[in-house]
């Protein structure tokens, strides 16, 4: 399942609405980049096998945020799976194809601001 982790200086408020998850973000500024994130802790990669991350995202006006794969513990390595996306106010849709560098537990996350 999904956390909104906020951070100590991070901002946000979230809401549900017919099945859309929106969020108001803090002003973007790029020392922020990790004190508000979307994450899900319940993967577990096979190395070799192909992965497809699927999702469809806007932003009230032009806001870049990161989508990583980590290992759940320091060093917290990519396994695989990183891309920086330009969300603007029309819906996208987005999918990202990945074969893990690492085997084993992963967190896939967004970096919002």
């Amino acid at each position: 399942s999904w956390s909104l982790v906020c951070e100590s200086g991070g901002t946000v408020a979230a809401q549900v609405q017919r099945g859309v998850l929106s969020l108001s973000l803090g002003d973007g500024n790029v020392a922020e980049a990790f004190k508000v994130r979307l994450e899900n802790r319940q993967y577990s990669l096979v190395t070799g096998q192909e992965y497809v991350f699927r999702f469809r995202a806007k932003s009230s006006s032009t806001r870049i945020v990161e989508l990583a794969s980590t290992e759940p513990h320091p060093p917290h390595q990519n396994m695989g799976l990183f891309q920086r996306i330009e969300l603007k106010p029309e819906w996208q849709d987005f999918e990202f194809k990945f074969q893990p560098s690492v085997a084993g537990p992963c967190w896939i996350h967004f970096n919002l601001n």
